[in-house]
């Protein structure tokens, strides 16, 4: 029983993974979406100045750009400039348009700059293209329908579920490969762009706090193997504790065939069916 309700939960988020349909998402993270003191340098802000940025962060955080990074802001007569600290880089995100169908943003790092589009269906577009998906998976044994109708909450973190190891998760369930095509070099994209772009991926939709130190780790490996691809490819295996928790293998590739030099991430999932 308990394996035909994981052939039943993986099929859901491969089906809805895409679409975002009955699904409910939260993540784990020791970040806060809060507005903190010290990102201010402790400018004085009047109630409606402190009201608009509290809002924006909240925009940006409900369209995955992790919101927890954020080292500064700048008010400027354009705009509210949010500065992203990924360790050793910062980056300036600028809110360039939002309404209740899309969100686009700048982002810039100094020397590169990429404009991103989310919309409400789960698309992203950068810089004028909208990043196209293909996908492959396979399972150990018959696949099942999922019956129309099933809602779930899912909890994502890059840690273990609850009091879980990561030895708990010893049973083998399912792999597949992924592949994004950028519509432009790696070498060009930020550090921001690609978060977004790795967010689409199974399993990380969802996931937006801690998301950035996977993103900067995948760009560091495999810029320096292949910075003019077009291409990010990924692979995953699944194995699960019980019926409920998935441990996801990711590894991160500069090609679309997934072959050479990767960058291996650990992700969790903790599902709830209603």
């Amino acid at each position: 029983m308990k394996k035909f309700v994981s052939i039943l939960l993986v099929l859901t988020i491969l089906t809805l993974s895409t679409t975002g349909a009955f699904a409910s998402t939260t993540y784990n993270s020791r970040g806060s979406n809060a507005m903190k003191p010290s990102i201010l340098a402790n400018k004085t802000l009047t109630r409606e100045e402190t009201s608009q940025i509290e809002s924006e962060i909240a925009t940006l955080n409900n369209y995955h750009i992790d919101t927890s990074i954020i080292k500064r802001v700048n008010m400027t007569a354009r705009g509210n400039e949010y500065i992203l600290n990924y360790k050793n880089v910062d980056e300036k995100v600028i809110i360039e348009s939002s309404d209740d169908e899309s969100l686009t943003v700048i982002a810039s790092d100094g020397k590169k700059s990429n404009v991103i589009s989310f919309t409400k269906d789960g698309s992203i577009i950068l810089d004028g293209h909208k990043i196209q998906t293909s996908q492959e998976y396979q399972m150990d044994t018959n696949t099942a329908v999922m019956p129309t109708g099933t809602v779930y909450k899912s909890v994502k973190s890059l840690s273990p579920y609850g009091s879980l190891t990561p030895s708990d998760y010893n049973k083998y369930l399912t792999s597949g490969k992924q592949n994004r095509y950028l519509g432009q070099a790696l070498n060009s994209l930020t550090i921001t762009a690609l978060a977004a772009i790795i967010g689409l991926f199974h399993p990380y939709l969802g996931i937006a706090v801690t998301l950035s130190g996977v993103a900067q780790g995948v760009y560091n490996v495999l810029v320096a193997v292949n910075p003019r691809t077009q291409y990010l490819g990924c692979t995953y295996t699944t194995y699960t504790a019980g019926a409920s928790d998935y441990k996801y293998i990711n590894k991160f590739y500069a090609n679309r065939e997934c072959t050479g030099t990767y960058r291996r991430a650990i992700s969790y999932e903790h599902f709830i069916i209603y």
